[in-house]
């Protein structure tokens, strides 16, 4: 076996090195992407992904710059067949809930999350749940503040009631960060019901999981969270009872800090 000499593997010198990079091809600029209103690219990490573009390919292009960011999260939630599209979207719900901002996000965005939960949480892919679950406990307090995170809780209600363990968890898990910012006012009620009759409504059903027929107020909060911690705990699947054991010490924090 031969060895080769040192001339054939000597490093190249800093005059080679430039003469490279004379003859380098230059980077090529950015391309307008077709999906951004104005063609303006993105910044980086925030590119559109391929479940979006599949997801809008029912749209006419013309309408793609016009359309609001609740209509593209709705469109790509309602994609037919395409559980990619719905981990897309609700992957990017805090973003979205950022845009629409806190009043929309409170009045439309989980209103139509809490109807869609309603329809589909039983046959509802698991990856889906976990990030909804997860992104629902990002709003708050950032954007939802104090007694205007009460509609998040029927949502994280229904999902820590679910078979999954993981998605259960994490719904625990936002809830327990949601619980100690409910900050309850101790003025007068804006002439809502009582807590009687809020643990009546919660607990009628109709409205399934709590939700109340009616926004809750601040002085509704104590009862809604026992209202909420009642229906895991005496459910009928032990999936629900865990759950309520998980948020328990965060609602006994809660009371105690009212005294």
């Amino acid at each position: 076996m031969s060895l080769s000499s040192p001339s054939q593997h000597s490093p190249s010198t800093n005059d080679d090195l430039e003469t490279e990079g004379a003859h380098a091809s230059p980077a090529p600029h950015p391309q307008p992407d077709p999906l951004v209103p104005g063609g303006t690219t993105l910044l980086p990490g925030t590119a559109p992904s391929l479940a979006l573009a599949r997801s809008l390919s029912s749209l006419p292009t013309d309408a793609l710059p016009t359309i609001s960011p609740f209509d593209l999260f709705t469109t790509q939630v309602e994609a037919p067949h395409c559980a990619e599209s719905r981990v897309d979207a609700m992957r990017r719900l805090s973003v979205v809930a950022a845009a629409i901002g806190p009043a929309p996000t409170v009045s439309t965005l989980l209103p139509y999350l809490d109807a869609y939960l309603t329809a589909h949480v039983d046959d509802e892919d698991d990856e889906v749940l976990l990030l909804l679950a997860d992104q629902l406990g990002n709003l708050v307090p950032g954007l939802v503040r104090g007694a205007g995170a009460l509609p998040v809780l029927p949502l994280l209600e229904r999902i820590a009631a679910v078979e999954e363990t993981v998605v259960r968890e994490k719904a625990v898990e936002s809830l327990n960060k949601i619980i100690p910012c409910l900050n309850y006012n101790f003025g007068n009620d804006d002439g809502g019901s009582g807590d009687d009759a809020v643990m009546a409504d919660a607990d009628g059903g109709e409205d399934g999981a709590g939700a109340p027929s009616q926004p809750p107020s601040p002085a509704q909060t104590p009862a809604l969270l026992l209202a909420m911690v009642k229906r895991l705990a005496t459910a009928e699947w032990f999936t629900a009872k865990v759950s309520a054991a998980g948020i328990l010490p965060a609602i006994y924090r809660y009371f105690t800090a009212l005294r």
